[in-house]
């Protein structure tokens, strides 16, 4: 079996042409390299960093309005992490984009599926993956939506207006 390593070593050189420098999946496997070298792929790249900008900004600000002992009464409505997730996400997207990592991870898996023997019962698995990532999905969705409901309470039962003393 040839990790992704190994293959990155024998396959790759410093005197690449800039064909060389593509992002390609072979039947040797993924090599890396930019994934789309075109205008509108690098504008998509550039929309993406472009936008978690925004997204680690407002993440500081919401932050900060957190800690502030001023505006902490308002805190409970915003999610600063919320924000910087999808920032990191963004960013990840952007690489992800021209890197072609989907296709490496696809390379990779379809190798160990090879080297382990179980490649011909590869549908059984992916059929298997994805029902677990969607239930994975659901109990996330649920827990989020279960914990906003108690915060919301929480918040509910603790403001000044609900306990009569007006």
């Amino acid at each position: 079996m040839t990790t992704f390593a190994s293959f990155y070593l024998n396959h790759c050189d410093l005197r690449a042409s800039a064909v060389d420098l593509l992002a390609v999946t072979t039947s040797e496997g993924w090599r890396p390299g930019i994934g789309d070298p075109t205008f509108l792929g690098w504008f998509t790249v550039f929309a993406y960093f472009a936008a978690a900008v925004p997204c680690f900004l407002t993440f500081r600000h919401e932050l900060a309005f957190q800690r502030d002992p001023l505006t902490a009464r308002s805190a409970p409505f915003l999610r600063p992490h919320l924000w910087l997730g999808l920032s990191i996400l963004l960013v990840l997207l952007g690489f992800n984009k021209q890197l072609d990592l989907q296709s490496a991870i696809t390379s990779i898996g379809r190798g160990i599926a090879r080297s382990g023997g179980w490649y011909e019962h590869r549908r059984t698995l992916q059929a298997l993956f994805i029902l677990v990532f969607f239930l994975a999905t659901l109990a996330g969705q649920s827990t989020a939506a279960f914990l906003e409901r108690c915060a919301r309470i929480s918040r509910a039962s603790s403001s000044p207006t609900s306990s009569g003393n007006e």
